[in-house]
């Protein structure tokens, strides 16, 4: 009997060690998500059509291809067409020159209107200015005001120590193959004082003229002063470049190439301004 307890306890011994022996049961399988719904294309921006009438947040309207008009447009168009019926009657030299920078699409007239003002005021910088760059633009025939003289080396001639108008000349003269001719210009430009093509008194003498005018916003004629200004290139840009880049060997036979590629001499202390 004494052994019926030790019996029992080597059979429960027995029988845990095999179910310890045996491998776990397999892990059940995961659940099946479901697919995720693919993401919606990002969307492209499209131009905008030209059919359709915009509205900007100021409440003006329009077209979709075209950029917003100033707040000040309406007012600007008015002040553009009085000004215009204006000028028309140039009485004195500034008036003239006024109406000719209006006259950007019409180079038969600007020309005929800066010539006035350079008659009337022979020694004013700013026409001489104008018209030398006015007539630097090809024509077929000539303009009787940029035929009767060379107006590049009038505003050269009566303007001596401002170095912008040799600049134009040598490029003028490079573009004709000219070679010898435009070293001589470019070496007078490195002598002179200054380089002033005065495009910022442009915008002095239009306000000087439209601040005079009652009824019209003071913010509206500002704007239109400054437009005005900002129609007009730099002349003396593409020259200065044609030249700047123009083959050494072309002026290898002249010392006048020298101010371009050794420095302008420090004697002369040039003083760029605009």
């Amino acid at each position: 009997m004494k052994f019926l307890p030790f019996v029992a306890a080597c059979g429960v011994a027995f029988a845990t060690s095999v179910a310890c022996g045996q491998a776990p049961p397999p892990l059940p399988p995961p659940a099946q998500r479901d697919a995720e719904p693919p993401s919606p294309p990002r969307s492209v921006p499209t131009a905008p059509d030209p059919a359709v009438v915009i509205r900007t947040p100021t409440g003006a309207e329009a077209r979709g291809d075209v950029a917003p008009a100033s707040r000040w447009q309406a007012d600007l168009d008015r002040l553009d067409a009085d000004l215009r019926l204006r000028l028309m009657t140039a009485s004195e030299p500034g008036i003239a020159w006024l109406a000719g920078e209006l006259e950007e699409t019409d180079v038969e007239s600007q020309l005929r209107h800066y010539a006035a003002a350079r008659v009337a005021a022979p020694n004013e910088r700013l026409y001489l200015a104008s018209l030398g760059v006015a007539c630097m633009q090809p024509m077929r025939p000539v303009q009787p005001a940029c035929d009767a003289v060379d107006r590049l080396a009038d505003w050269a001639r009566r303007d001596a120590d401002n170095g912008v108008p040799s600049l134009l000349l040598a490029g003028r003269a490079q573009k004709r193959g000219e070679a010898d001719s435009a070293a001589s210009f470019v070496e007078q430009a490195a002598l002179a004082s200054r380089f002033d093509d005065y495009w910022s008194e442009r915008a002095a003498r239009w306000w000087s003229y439209l601040r005079a005018i009652d009824g019209v916003d003071p913010a509206v004629r500002a704007k239109a002063a400054a437009n005005y200004a900002a129609t007009g290139d730099l002349p003396w840009a593409l020259p200065l470049r044609a030249i700047a880049v123009w083959p050494r060997r072309t002026l290898s036979t002249s010392r006048s190439w020298m101010p371009m590629t050794s420095g302008i001499p420090t004697s002369s202390k040039n003083s760029w301004r605009r």
